[in-house]
């Protein structure tokens, strides 16, 4: 298994603000591909905790329900090593045949490669646990903010 951090190289440009991204950006993170201004859906404040480089997500589809609803946005933190992760983080993560990122709860067995991911929803019609395999690390789920308009 190979478990790589990304790293985000924005340029925010709104200090104590963070971008929200589209998740196919999200999927894009890489040295040669950067994610740039022209992904920038919106602009939502920066919890102090977390690092110039997070940024946010709008959840789609219901994977993730009840706990995360579509619309809602999560703050991700890209400042994380693989290695601090721990059973039962939500991470957003890029496997390599994927062309976006995905939101799943990270599941880890005896070892680094004995990890999985998996939905939240026990109704979700997939209920597969997806091995990590070839896939990286985007960054793990600090919280989310809920819109209501």
């Amino acid at each position: 298994m190979t478990l790589k951090a990304h790293r985000v190289p924005v340029d925010y440009g709104m200090d104590g603000y963070v971008p929200v991204i589209s998740w196919v950006a999200a999927g894009s993170f890489s040295d040669v591909m950067p994610v740039t201004i022209d992904d920038v859906i919106d602009w939502i404040p920066r919890p102090q905790h977390l690092s110039k480089r997070a940024f946010g997500l709008i959840i789609q589809g219901r994977s993730m329900w009840p706990e995360f609803k579509p619309d809602e946005i999560i703050y991700v933190e890209p400042e994380i090593s693989p290695w601090d992760l721990k059973d039962g983080d939500l991470v957003v993560i890029h496997c390599t045949d994927d062309k976006q990122a995905t939101f799943k709860q990270l599941i880890m067995g005896n070892g680094p490669e004995d990890m999985y991911l998996k939905p939240l929803n026990p109704d979700w019609p997939d209920q597969k646990i997806v091995p990590m395999g070839e896939c990286m690390l985007v960054g793990i789920v600090d919280s989310k903010v809920t819109r209501y308009r």
